[in-house]
């Protein structure tokens, strides 16, 4: 029965000249679908460069991954699958967000990433769950999708969509359950919309 790797054993895998990629020895690691060498170690299957990483250089923070910066730099590496996977020298990982480690890639999802403007010329901006987002443009779609005017936050206009004025007499305050403002009301509008539901139940 083959002995079972330890830590310590799968230390001593990892060397080579400190400038140049690392490789594990041949039939140390198995090949893993998409490029990366992976081995078992005390019972728990790790990919190579993850392990490499986390012993020489610590543990890896959680929902980050290891990027090659062997990869990144070779200007001749056409990315993908390259050989650049199975490299393990640590000085070569670096532990980034899956973000960043997709934009420095070299795919088409990369290049997307690296954008810092819509094909339009506005500047993207991130919303809270990270996505990134053209401002203009999601308000234009929503202009005509009908969702908003597109004038502003209600707070900010002196005139309702349909030109009557925001004025102390034509103005209602709608407020949420706590008080505060939900929004403002054009009274103008609102007996508008009461005459014709009149005129169509008379209709009816």
């Amino acid at each position: 029965m083959p002995k079972r790797r330890t830590m310590e054993d799968a230390r001593a895998l990892f060397a080579g000249r400190a400038n140049q990629c690392w490789y594990l020895p041949p039939g140390a690691g198995g090949p893993h679908g998409n490029g990366y060498d992976r081995l078992t170690v005390s019972g728990q299957k790790w990919f190579a460069h993850r392990l490499a990483y986390t012993l020489f250089v610590g543990p890896i923070s959680e929902g980050h991954e290891v990027d090659h910066q062997c990869h990144n730099r070779d200007a001749n590496c056409p990315g993908g699958v390259c050989p650049h996977r199975k490299c393990v020298n640590p000085a070569h990982l670096e532990a980034v967000p899956p973000a960043e480690n997709k934009r420095r890639g070299k795919s088409g999802p990369a290049d997307n990433a690296r954008k810092t403007h819509c094909p339009e010329g506005h500047e993207y901006a991130t919303s809270a769950r990270g996505r990134r987002y053209c401002p203009p443009c999601r308000l234009r779609g929503r202009v005509e999708k009908g969702e908003t005017s597109g004038n502003g936050h209600w707070r900010g206009r002196t005139h309702c969509p349909q030109g009557h004025p925001y004025d102390e007499a034509n103005t209602y305050i709608e407020r949420k359950p706590d008080g505060t403002p939900k929004a403002r009301m054009c009274r103008a509008c609102q007996r508008e919309r009461a005459r014709q539901r009149r005129a169509r139940k008379g209709n009816e």
